[in-house]
């Protein structure tokens, strides 16, 4: 029932990412351009951010049913300010308020994965926590446009999120049935012992994810660019974003047999392929293809980090190190499709961008390559010592 309320609630916050289905009518209605509006996104990922990073807190502070039902109130919050139909309203109505309850609500659900399945089935616990996360972006990208075609923006979006804050309150409602216990044991320990893997695994989660989402963040150009239609470049974004799931579940599967760190390694290098491919091919069919693998890999990725971050820290810690460890993410999610635009405008082709992915995911592989899969020896001499 635990892991059935993590998957149920993370779906409903993964909502937060179907935005690109909400841009134009927000630029419609706001008259700001484009830009401005991509703030909006912005500030939403910065919000998501600090949520994870202050996670440990919250979990120590709340049960698990008053945080989901505090995750489902945010977003309810944020409904009068998106409809005065001002950009600064998106800002903080969907940005900091939606932004930081998708954050609580993913963190905690794979906080409490963790917990809801015996250690041998953690793998796939939290690849499917995932997934169902990236799913639900999914689900909402064709929820959103058929609302808003019905009722608007304003009512749209509000019935989307009343549609999310139910989705939380189910879940809350099935870990309060569950009586689900979790642990977590550290608030902030000086950790200077352990300071140097903790940034091996900040570089190498940063660096692979930047690599990951430069190019989700540009698939539909990227795609067109090689001379698809652009029916056919939004059909290979839904396939990108189910096998992105998808690769989440086998993921998790794959890691409860081989661990984290060598499956991370390959999937990390298989991505590199995949992006260096990009450079070279002009070939429709091929490049939807290599665009597919990097979607696939981005999130086995996202899905096998977490628990390389559990092994490192051990789970009842792991909280408070993925807080961490995840700013890496956020700084990727709001530098990576920026950088990419400038280098497009600058260049006028990917193909720059596209080489600057591939390194950073051959560096990721390589670093990674040297995070140890035990538990850092110095980490446990600082919490033995706390």
């Amino acid at each position: 029932m635990a892991m059935a309320a993590c998957l149920v609630l993370t779906f409903g916050m993964g909502a937060l990412h179907a935005f690109s289905a909400l841009m134009e009518p927000i630029e419609q209605a706001t008259g700001a351009g484009r830009l401005a509006v991509s703030l909006v996104y912005s500030a939403a990922l910065l919000s998501l951010t600090a949520a994870v990073f202050f996670g440990h807190k919250l979990y120590r502070r709340f049960n698990a049913s008053s945080l989901v039902l505090l995750a489902a109130a945010l977003p309810i919050l944020g409904i009068p300010l998106t409809l005065t139909g001002t950009w600064a309203g998106w800002i903080v109505g969907y940005g900091l308020l939606f932004g930081f309850a998708s954050g609580a609500g993913y963190g905690f659900a794979l906080h409490s994965a963790s917990f809801a399945v015996p250690a041998h089935r953690r793998g796939l616990a939290i690849g499917a926590t995932t997934a169902f996360y990236g799913l639900g972006a999914f689900g909402f990208s064709l929820l959103y446009p058929a609302l808003l075609a019905a009722l608007g923006l304003a009512a749209g979006y509000a019935a989307s999120t009343i549609i999310v804050a139910g989705l939380a309150s189910v879940s809350a409602t099935l870990f309060f049935a569950s009586r689900l216990t979790t642990n977590v044991s550290i608030d902030e320990p000086n950790a200077a012992g352990s300071s140097g893997g903790l940034l091996r695994l900040w570089l190498g989660y940063g660096m692979g994810a930047f690599a990951g989402l430069l190019v989700l963040g540009h698939a539909v150009p990227i795609i067109l660019a090689s001379g698809n239609s652009t029916s056919a470049a939004i059909a290979g974004l839904a396939m990108v974003s189910l096998g992105n799931a998808m690769a989440g579940l086998c993921a998790g599967l794959i890691a409860d047999r081989f661990g984290s760190r060598r499956p991370l390694v390959v999937v990390a290098t298989i991505s590199a392929i995949a992006l260096a491919g990009l450079t070279y091919t002009s070939d429709p069919q091929t490049t939807v293809a290599l665009i597919g693998t990097v979607g696939a890999t981005y999130g086995a990725f996202i899905a096998l980090y977490p628990l390389l971050v559990s092994t490192w820290s051990g789970a009842d810690r792991a909280a408070w190190a993925y807080g961490r460890v995840f700013t890496a993410w956020g700084l990727a999610g709001v530098a990576a499709q920026p950088v990419a635009g400038w280098l497009y405008e600058v260049t006028g082709q990917y193909y720059v961008a596209l080489t600057i992915a591939c390194l950073f995911s051959l560096g990721a592989a390589a670093i990674i390559a040297f995070v140890g899969q035990d538990r850092n020896e110095a980490f446990e001499r600082v919490l033995g010592e706390s």
